[in-house]
């Protein structure tokens, strides 16, 4: 299955546009995969990567999160990723997330 990205975010001059899309880069936020993906595919797809790596054809890595202290203690910055790669699927991909993180205050 070839998937082509439909969208670019956020919006690219023209020019950067076209030329992102002459690339073999996929690029997925929430909003896409909401669009893309149903949660029945996504399960195909991941029993297919744990079959895969079970049989050593798939690699991952342990999710990195560095949090970096804001000037009020109460508030960080938070960066996350984490990738792997599928031989049978040729693809390889990273994630990541970069945030604010507050503590949650839960009462009881």
């Amino acid at each position: 299955m070839k998937w082509t990205y439909p969208k670019v975010y956020p919006a690219l001059h023209p020019e950067h546009e076209a030329e992102l899309r002459k690339r073999d880069v996929l690029l997925i936020d929430r909003q896409v995969a909401e669009e893309l993906l149903t949660p029945e595919a996504c399960l195909q797809v991941l029993e297919s990567a744990f079959r895969e790596e079970g049989l050593g054809a798939a690699v991952n890595r342990t999710k990195t999160n560095i949090h970096v202290p804001g000037e009020d203690p109460n508030i960080s910055y938070r960066y996350c990723s984490m990738g792997g790669g599928i031989r049978g699927m040729k693809v390889v991909a990273i994630r990541i997330k970069s945030d604010i993180s507050t503590p949650r205050w839960v009462h009881g």
